[in-house]
């Protein structure tokens, strides 16, 4: 019972033990990772397999395995690696975390007001390697239920990308583009899902780093930002973007401890996106002008964040 209040996971009338904010900052991967090896129907017989690991394409719940899954079945929380810094292009930030990589599901909450998990995954582009990966794996599990992350036939991440946005840009360029922010240690792409649909896509980075860093004033070291788009047209009311935008500053505050503040920027004529990030609790830091085109600094910090939307 001690141990539950010191994590937070039971709160009492003392302030000092638990909150709902301190509870929201709670990070799962503490107390929640798995405790039997799934099972997997092999013919006509019954046996025991283990998955491998997320850091080797853990399936992403809720189509299989989720982001606090354990391969070793010991809690799958990480601490943050000493702190060190280096210099590029006259800017000094941290040594970086490794993102998540193709394919994993980092992130899922079930949202009860509309009875589906909100998800967050990393793009996968399909390789030899990973066809022969997925059809191992379905010659193993004969599970219901879409595979979104690796079956080819019912999700090719490039082309649906490709079909949301510009449709002018080439399939090479995007793909590149693609690769270039996956390659990078500062950002990565993200697809969200409603249920097992696609719904939107994302690009989280560490501002400090980013291309746009500079404009955007005081930065502290370990400030996180996204850019955000909703690619289905029926998902695109008020009500799903504050889930989603919610949930993203959910993960970038539980992803490290030390982050003070989320930034978004967004174009100063979009009031709509702009009213949904007030509505999360994100207040106007400053404009810039990037590329010729008015733009808006909204930011949320850390002690203002209260929980994300359900």
């Amino acid at each position: 019972m001690q141990k539950l209040k010191r994590i937070g996971l039971i709160a009492t009338t003392d302030p000092s033990v638990g909150s709902q904010r301190a509870f929201w900052q709670l990070d799962p991967g503490i107390y929640l990772f798995t405790l039997d090896p799934p099972r997997f129907s092999v013919g006509d017989n019954e046996a025991w397999a283990c998955l491998p690991s997320l850091d080797a394409f853990g399936r992403g719940f809720p189509f299989g395995a989720g982001p606090n899954t354990s391969g070793t079945f010991i809690p799958s929380y990480y601490p943050p690696i000493p702190l060190q810094y280096k210099f590029t292009d006259g800017i000094r930030y941290p040594i970086r975390p490794r993102a998540p990589r193709q394919g994993e599901v980092f992130y899922t909450r079930f949202i009860p007001s509309g009875g589906e998990n909100i998800t967050f995954r990393v793009p996968l582009f399909l390789m030899e390697s990973l066809t022969s990966l997925y059809s191992t794996t379905t010659q193993l599990s004969k599970r219901s239920g879409p595979n979104l992350c690796l079956d080819p036939e019912l999700m090719n991440d490039l082309k649906l990308l490709h079909r949301w946005m510009n449709q002018s840009q080439t399939h090479t360029s995007l793909r590149e583009n693609l690769k270039t922010c996956m390659s990078s240690k500062s950002s990565f792409p993200v697809l969200a899902y409603w249920g097992t649909t696609p719904v939107g896509f994302l690009e989280i980075f560490w501002v400090l780093e980013d291309r746009h860093g500079r404009l955007r004033g005081k930065v502290e070291d370990w400030d996180r930002g996204f850019r955000f788009f909703i690619g289905d047209d029926d998902f695109n009311g008020l009500d799903n973007l504050v889930l989603f935008l919610s949930s993203v500053v959910h993960y970038c505050l539980l992803c490290d401890q030390r982050t003070s503040s989320v930034l978004v920027e967004v174009k100063a004529d979009n009031e709509r996106f702009i009213s949904s990030l007030r509505d999360i609790g994100f207040f106007r830091e400053s404009e810039v002008y990037v590329s010729q085109e008015h733009a808006v600094i909204m930011k949320i910090k850390r002690s203002f964040w209260v929980a994300p939307y359900t």
